[in-house]
């Protein structure tokens, strides 16, 4: 049989071996020698097995036989097995039973076939070759060893001209004398480096480049090898690497780079204003960069450009003058939409590079002065000179800003540049403050928890309100930083609002935004991770998260919610209705609570559009496991209305506004709101439903017992439900446990008889009985009765398809008769 038909035959099959240590022999499947490369062979060694392993896991898998046969443990490990014909990923299990002190046994099962080293070499070196960016070899004193294809085409060497030669020969003509030797230095000490440089192609023209450094330690090789990555960047700077060239002369050859020669940029200005449509309207910005260090003519448009790389395609960036630039772009006549294309263009040119190096680290703020045509110009030339003018007049050098020439625009938007400045200035010098809304539990009236609101307090005489500051916070890029100092300070005062109230009980529900995610790379990784460091059970916080926001990019939220749902985190959606028309997202997201927005409920009507669609979310949602919040709460008569249509909980001004932590402890709030129990439709729990604990302690049939017996230790239950497949198989108990454990659990004879106890399953010694399953809508009084039996400690509460939704226990009934 070939070496390619045994793989196909063995795959998938874990072939066994045993060694017998006190003899030094091996008994083996038939199959297994010939698969390591021994055809001849029909048993094998525990040192041919090894030595059948890449060279590179050798040393570990040795380490590890090592340990399993000291330590009586059982061992998983993926490693590269090659023979002389074939190589491929093979699952290496490795076990030592106590009971057999003299056997280590083991299977070894072929997961997935690999390229020879030969065609392995051959990639590698044809991605080397034929890669998209300019790579380099260099020795260890930086010299040239090898230049692939592309970094030959984009400086113009023949590959064998660059051999041997010395990297810098490449640095920029206004390089910093040091910088190479900087950048070096922070290679061998931190193992690479990446940031953007000046350099020289043949011809002795400069362009600037994005290069990463690497450094690798080759295990045969004393010496170390460097790998360089050029990128070359969209700005060339072939024209202004010099400080005695004119910018007005100024000519970029590169197609896609944004910066235009001042006589290109007027052209195109004047195309686009005589074929301007008669519903839009240009806007034209001068700006004046100002930087944190001092840096020459060359670089200071080469950063400029490459900052602009990105924005949008229909804004045109052109040099006025040596610091002057110039943009324009086309627009519907629309204020809001203008001024948000402006802080586009701001937030373009102020942006931090995250590859930036500390060597390089520029930071940069601008001033744009604005002209809008038909409102304060009518030609292009007027609106240059218009634009120039309101740049002229800004009050503040290095300070980003937008001045607009039109004073009546002005004055509207100042007030927005001067609150987007004091609250950038209160998140950075953390003076947000915290403010908690009671939500109410409409079965008992008392509150359950508390959503953590954010407040802040700007040094201003103009008038602003919070929903003001939090889309300013949305438009800048800050609202991760509000999410983050709001969800940490109301996890510190929750300890403090369960003492006063002398009920640890109560929770804490937080807003997160991912409006900014996708530029800040965290929101819910940081939640998670802030709720994990704080000093409470995660189970007793909510993460609210807005409809359409979380909805836009649902799929790469999935991980991260899965990993909250874990914790114990429950997860809300906030504002419903406000967002997505469809509810089937509803069947597929892990969700706990829906918070249906205040805008259907604030003048809610009996048998109104909004009450049936209040009174179907909240029966759609309870069929699936999950209770409705409802917002904006501020007359009896709709909390009657709620009651009646089943929601859960209340949030509003009936109960309370938003109040300070201070408020709460100074007494301010009253712990339970009996005096609403006249309106509510419904005074007592009826149902299974509204009664049950729906999230409880569970394991599946397949779980260890080591495993479950390490979840006893961390949480304080004695009975775990058994799900599989959505369905309640039974109760396993903790004296079941215990019972299938030996009393030598945990001392030293442990080793000897309980390894194959540990790792028996629960189907093995899971009992019948002990439960009842009743459906959701089941009555109180039904549910009584199944706790008359005797047998009966739990009941198991089943969905409209049959599946486990929750558990009541004898101890919840009571509290709820």
């Amino acid at each position: 049989m070939s070496d390619e038909n045994l793989l196909g035959q063995v795959a998938g099959f874990p072939l066994k071996w045993c060694w017998d240590v006190k003899n030094s022999s091996m008994t083996c499947s038939e199959q297994l020698p010939a698969l390591l490369g021994y055809p001849t062979e029909k048993t094998l060694t525990l040192a041919q097995i090894l030595a059948s392993v890449h060279a590179d896991q050798r040393d570990m898998l040795k380490t590890l036989v090592r340990e399993v046969y000291q330590k009586h443990l059982t061992r998983e490990v993926r490693v590269t097995i090659s023979t002389d014909k074939q190589r491929f990923v093979a699952l290496l299990c490795v076990w030592h039973e106590a009971n057999e002190p003299h056997f280590i046994q083991g299977t070894v099962e072929v997961l997935i076939n690999i390229p020879s080293e030969q065609i392995e070499f051959e990639l590698l070196h044809h991605l080397f070759v034929k890669a998209h960016v300019g790579m380099l070899v260099l020795d260890a004193k930086q010299r040239i060893l090898m230049a692939n294809q592309e970094f030959c085409r984009s400086t113009g060497f023949e590959a064998n001209e660059l051999l041997g030669i010395s990297a810098e020969l490449f640095g920029g003509s206004d390089s910093d004398p040091h910088l190479y030797q900087r950048i070096w230095l922070a290679v061998d000490k931190k193992g690479f480096w990446s940031g953007e440089l000046l350099a020289r192609d043949k011809q002795g023209l400069t362009f600037a480049h994005e290069l990463t450094l690497q450094r690798i330690q080759v295990r045969s090789e004393k010496n170390c090898f460097y790998v360089a990555i050029s990128k070359r960047l969209d700005v060339a700077m072939t024209q202004i690497a010099s400080e005695q060239e004119n910018p007005r002369d100024l000519l970029v050859p590169d197609s896609s780079s944004k910066l235009l020669a001042v006589a290109e940029f007027k052209q195109k200005l004047n195309q686009s204003f005589m074929q301007l449509p008669g519903d839009q309207t240009m806007v034209l910005v001068v700006f004046q960069p100002y930087f944190s260090k001092n840096i020459s003519t060359s670089m200071s448009h080469w950063l400029i450009g490459n900052h602009l790389l990105h924005v949008p395609h229909e804004m045109e960036i052109g040099v006025l003058s040596q610091d002057l630039f110039a943009s324009f772009f086309i627009v519907p006549r629309n204020l809001g939409v203008i001024h948000q294309q402006l802080q586009v263009l701001m937030n373009s040119i102020c942006k931090v590079d995250e590859q930036q190096s500390d060597i390089d680290a520029i930071d940069i703020k601008v001033s744009l002065g604005v002209s809008i045509l038909g409102t304060d110009a009518i030609s292009t030339t007027q609106m240059i000179s218009h634009a120039s003018q309101a740049l002229v007049g800004s009050r503040e050098r290095g300070v980003s800003s937008i001045i607009y020439f039109d004073n009546r625009l002005q004055k509207k938007m100042d007030s927005k540049q001067v609150l987007s400045r004091l609250l950038d200035k209160a998140i950075s010098g953390n003076q947000i403050d915290v403010f908690y809304q009671p939500i109410i539990d409409l079965r008992t009236l008392n509150i359950t928890k508390f959503e953590a609101l954010f407040r802040v307090n700007l040094d201003t005489k103009l008038p602003y309100n919070t929903q003001e500051l939090i889309q300013l916070a949305e438009e800048n890029g800050w609202i991760d930083r509000i999410d983050l100092a709001v969800t940490r300070k109301g996890l510190i005062d929750l300890l403090s609002i369960q003492e006063h109230f002398k009920d640890p009980a109560i929770q804490l529900s937080v807003n997160r935004s991912m409006r900014n995610d996708r530029l800040s790379h965290c929101c819910l990784e940081d939640t998670l991770q802030v709720i994990m460091d704080a000093r409470i059970d995660p189970k007793l916080v909510t993460v609210e998260l807005t409809e359409s926001s979380f909805l836009a990019d649902v799929d790469r939220q999935m991980v991260w919610i899965e990993r909250l749902k874990k914790e114990g985190i429950e997860i809300a959606i906030d504002d419903f209705g406000t967002g997505y028309s469809s509810f089937s997202y509803l069947l597929n997201l892990p969700i706990n609570l829906i918070k249906i927005d205040r805008s259907f409920v604030m003048d809610l009507k009996m048998g109104s559009n909004a009450y049936m669609m209040i009174e179907m979310v909240t029966s759609l949602v309870h069929r699936m496991g999950g209770k409705v919040v409802a917002e904006g709460v501020e007359t009896a008569e709709i909390l009657h209305m709620l009651s009646l249509a089943k929601v859960d909980y209340a949030q509003g001004y009936l109960f309370s506004k938003p109040i300070s932590l201070t408020d709460i402890m100074g007494g301010k709030l009253p712990r339970n709101f009996a005096q609403h129990q006249s309106v509510l439709s419904v005074s007592e729990v009826r149902c299974a439903r509204d009664i049950m604990m729906r999230e409880f302690p569970r394991v599946s049939l397949d779980h260890k017992l080591g495993t479950v017996l390490e979840m006893m230790r961390n949480h304080q239950h004695n009975f775990w439900v058994v799900i599989e497949e959505g369905q309640c198989r039974g109760i396993l108990r903790d004296s079941e446990v215990n019972a299938a454990i030996s009393p030598y659990l945990e001392t030293d004879a442990e080793q000897k008889r309980d390894v194959l106890t540990l790792n028996r399953r629960v189907h093995q010694i899971l009992k019948k009985g002990g439960y009842e399953s009743l459906n959701q809508q089941s009555e109180v009084d039904i549910i009584k009765r199944a706790f008359q039996n005797p047998e009966t400690r739990l009941v198991v509460v089943t969905g409209d398809t049959g599946g486990c939704v929750g558990i009541i226990t004898p101890d919840i009934l009571l509290q709820n008769i």
